[in-house]
């Protein structure tokens, strides 16, 4: 017990109270409550799934008893017993009878009413004289899940209440899934606890899973008891008379603890587990209560809320430490993957979180080669490291999250840690480039299903914008080496052989290859990430979302992540084992899962289609507008079910998912206008109708700092920084408050820059631009003015105007100047015209 609380103090407790020092200042100033972010759900149908730091539970078929309890500590065991993944619902673990005036029924193996949050759920129905309501929630510094049954008479008269609970305590190891069904089983403290001992499971950890009754004590507890009991049971009777509007609640506190330590932890539970129940709540909540974003649009908001809750409580034990990992109850191993892509949306107003996760990787990574880890888990008797093969995508969002990451933040210390794994995750991808300059996987996007080794799109979107990150990342922890340049020469190569090799002119899409140079018919949403990263121009951009819109989209669900849904038919030709890919519909084969929606939405924004982009993320992303789908309910989702002939059409999958979570901040500040390059963080006057005036709070370069916009326009007619007037939409100082006045502008600005902006300033009709760079590396200036530009010079050299180009709207001018740094220290001058001149 020590040891948990310690772990606890040490870790994820400080990360919380940091965000609650940090973020103190709140923009709104009511404070939500568990309450306020209840989902009620009515319907009878779907999946839930909840979880604390210790535990998780999954639900189905709006059933009130859990078909699987997934435990964290000591190691990962989970009580389940289905034997086909698409009917885990079979999966009974519990099994409770109610005799009332001697008339039996089973409860919880039908459908009842429920409410929940991503750390609570309680489910409720009334019966013909009585209500029964299952509570589960769960315990902040002891390993327990709490699960409370009550039943309130609703008659007239006094009603005998008898109760018989069970629940089968053989558990699956972590990873290899072996089932566990013989163990030592004894009751104690006078029949109200019973301890499943597997203190003799190497490959369990030792552990042993204890249920408590912490309510109404049990007239009598299970006789089946030894040292070696299969498939063991805890079980409980209870009786007790009723008086009208009276009620019976029997709670049991189940955990999993060493089995050395039971007897201890029992009597903590006993002690402590309301408190910590309550630890558990106000910890959550104080994340939720994290003011960083505020838009008068009740549904955008009910979802960051949900999306706060959901990242907050899926912080799960493993090894002496706490990280996030997918759900609640189905991933209990950590993925290198789930940390980087949630990161990249909570980097923006919690970089605590993403530094709490690189630290975590930094224990774990190959010392001897720098290889980054993919995934970390429990396996037969021990913790296991699987590290990323050299052409896997974790290389390249490893190292776009660490450039981001640095952006937001500044931590030089941490970054410079990370770097020789950036180095090898970069060097080691472009072991798989051919002669072209295509990047090769096994993989067509980020799964990991089936293997045929090809030309990938997805692969080289990311690893252009890796490689120009990577730079970045290098110029400012002065890491630079003679690999800059032709770093940049390499993206820059991927970017036009991806269009000249993949992109199909017939299909207006980014195709991939299989072997050889046998084309892949299907379209994949990785190809949505290119508009975003800039590998297309405008016109080949919209015709890519044009493609995805006509045959990617479910109209009632979003996007599928792969046309044509028939690889179940395919799979020899791309290796898929034990029909890994799903059904027609289902999983990889042409199912929805979040990121792709996300990546359509941010397509959109990229390409300028804002008010599309917020009702793509309405309609298919937020709370309200999954709940409001075919088959939905209030949750976020790993995937949704898209055969439309099937009564299963739109099923949920995985609720309570934490990418979702991170995506959907990424995607809110970029729809308010918070842009991002692998060389700068910027601002673009650019919102959807419904956001003008949005508020929100953003880590730059070190510092909090809230933003404020104002009027309507195109262009930004004034940017103010910590009360001072600025020419610069680009940030290159840390701030605590930015203004951005929409309207024509008074002053020429810095609207972009494709490399480092150091420094700019306006004086005598001139912009005064510092940039770093690599010698010889090409870059772009986007420069909005009310003056005409007279000339530009580079470190006092005068550039050729065929290297500017310039357009006019509204009486602005807006130009884009094209130039090669010849230092990493280079000073742009940009002249402009007295007006009348």
């Amino acid at each position: 017990m020590c040891h948990v609380n310690k772990v606890i103090r040490g870790f994820y407790c400080c990360i919380s109270l940091i965000a609650a020092i940090l973020f103190s200042s709140q923009l709104s100033a009511e404070e939500i409550t568990t309450q306020d972010l209840m989902q009620k759900f009515d319907k009878h149908y779907g999946q839930v799934e909840v979880g604390g730091k210790y535990a998780g539970i999954e639900f189905h078929k709006s059933w009130p008893t859990p078909s699987r309890i997934s435990f964290y500590y000591p190691v990962a065991n989970s009580v389940e017993f289905s034997s086909d993944y698409w009917k885990r619902y079979e999966s009974m673990p519990f099994d409770i009878k109610l005799s009332v005036n001697g008339k039996e029924t089973q409860l919880g193996r039908e459908p009842y009413t429920y409410e929940y949050v991503p750390y609570e759920a309680d489910f409720s129905k009334n019966f013909e004289g009585y209500k029964v309501s299952f509570d589960y929630t769960f315990c902040e510094n002891i390993p327990v899940a709490v699960m409370s049954l009550e039943i309130v008479n609703t008659s007239k008269e006094k009603q005998n209440y008898s109760l018989d609970a069970s629940l089968r305590t053989s558990i699956h190891t972590c990873h290899t899934y072996t089932l566990l069904d013989k163990a030592g089983v004894s009751y104690t403290n006078d029949g109200t606890v019973c301890v499943t001992d597997f203190g003799n499971y190497k490959d369990a950890g030792e552990a042993a899973l204890f249920v408590v009754n912490a309510g109404l004590k049990p007239k009598s507890a299970g006789t089946i008891t030894g040292k070696e009991i299969t498939d063991p049971k805890a079980v409980f009777s209870y009786n007790q008379d009723v008086e009208p509007n009276g009620n019976i609640k029997i709670t049991w506190l189940i955990g999993m603890c060493k089995s050395s330590e039971t007897e201890q932890m029992v009597a903590s539970a006993q002690k402590d587990w309301k408190e910590n129940v309550k630890a558990t709540e106000k910890r959550i909540l104080s994340f939720v209560n994290i003011g960083n974003f505020n838009v008068k649009d009740p549904i955008l908001m009910e979802t960051a809320a949900w999306s706060k809750a959901e990242i907050a409580s899926l912080s799960h034990y493993i090894d002496g430490d706490f990280i996030s990992m997918p759900c609640p109850a189905e991933y209990n191993f950590f993925f290198t993957h789930d940390l980087l892509v949630t990161g990249l949306g909570v980097v923006l107003f919690d970089p605590a979180f993403v530094k709490h996760g690189y630290d975590f990787l930094l224990k774990y990574y190959d010392k001897k080669d720098n290889v980054l880890e993919h995934a970390y888990y429990w396996k037969d008797g021990k913790y296991v490291t699987e590290y990323c093969s050299p052409s896997h995508w974790n290389n390249l969002w490893f190292i776009i999250s660490a450039g981001s990451y640095l952006k937001h933040t500044n931590d030089i210390e941490t970054v410079k840690k990370l770097f020789p794994i950036m180095t090898v995750s970069m060097d080691n991808m472009l072991t798989s480039m051919d002669k072209d300059g295509l990047l090769f996987a096994l993989y067509p996007d980020w799964w990991d299903a089936g293997k045929v080794y090809g030309a990938r799109a997805y692969i080289n979107i990311l690893a252009y914008r890796a490689l120009q990150e990577y730079v970045y990342t290098a110029l400012t922890i002065n890491k630079t080496n003679d690999k800059l340049l032709y770093y940049l020469n390499t993206a820059e190569k991927i970017k036009k052989v991806l269009v000249d090799k993949l992109w199909d002119k017939d299909k207006k899409y980014l195709m991939n290859q299989l072997t050889g140079d046998k084309m892949d018919e299907h379209y994949y949403i990785g190809s949505l990430l290119a508009p975003v990263y800039g590998l297309l121009d405008k016109e080949k951009s919209t015709q890519l979302l044009n493609t995805a819109d006509q045959v990617l989209m479910d109209k009632k669900l979003g996007m599928r992540v792969a046309m044509p849904k028939d690889f179940d038919k395919l799979e020899d030709t791309y290796s898929f084992v034990n029909h890994e890919e799903g059904m027609t519909g289902y999983y990889f084969n042409g199912a929805i899962w979040p990121q792709g929606n996300i990546w359509y939405a941010v397509s959109l924004i990229s390409n300028g289609q804002l008010n599309k982009a917020e009702e793509i993320i309405k309609g298919y992303i937020t709370i309200d507008g999954i709940k409001n789908s075919p088959n939905g309910t209030p949750s976020f989702y790993e995937t949704r079910i898209t055969d439309e002939n099937s009564p299963e059409y739109g099923q949920i999958d995985k609720p309570s998912f934490l990418w979702q979570g991170g995506w959907y901040f990424y995607i809110l500040y970029e729809l308010a206008g918070m842009r991002e390059s692998p060389w700068n963080i910027y601002f673009v006057p650019e919102l959807p109708d419904n956001l003008e005036g949005v508020k929100y709070k953003v880590t730059l370069l070190g510092d909090l700092c809230a933003v404020v916009n104002k009027g309507k326009g195109n262009f930004f007619k004034q940017i103010i920084i910590d009360g001072q007037l600025v020419n610069s939409a680009v940030i290159t100082v840390p701030a605590k408050e930015i203004t951005l006045v929409r309207g024509i502008p008074e002053q020429p600005y810095l609207a972009e820059a494709s490399c480092i902006v150091k420094s700019v300033s306006y004086k005598e009709n001139s912009l005064i631009i510092e940039l770093s760079g690599v010698k010889d590396e090409s870059a772009s200036l986007k420069i909005i003015s009310p003056l005409e530009l007279s000339s530009v010079t580079v470190n006092e050299l005068k550039i050729d105007s065929s290297s500017i180009a310039s357009e006019k709207t509204d009486g602005v001018h807006t130009y884009t100047v094209t130039l090669k740094l010849d230092s990493m220290k280079n000073i742009i001058l940009i002249n402009f015209k007295i007006k009348g001149e």
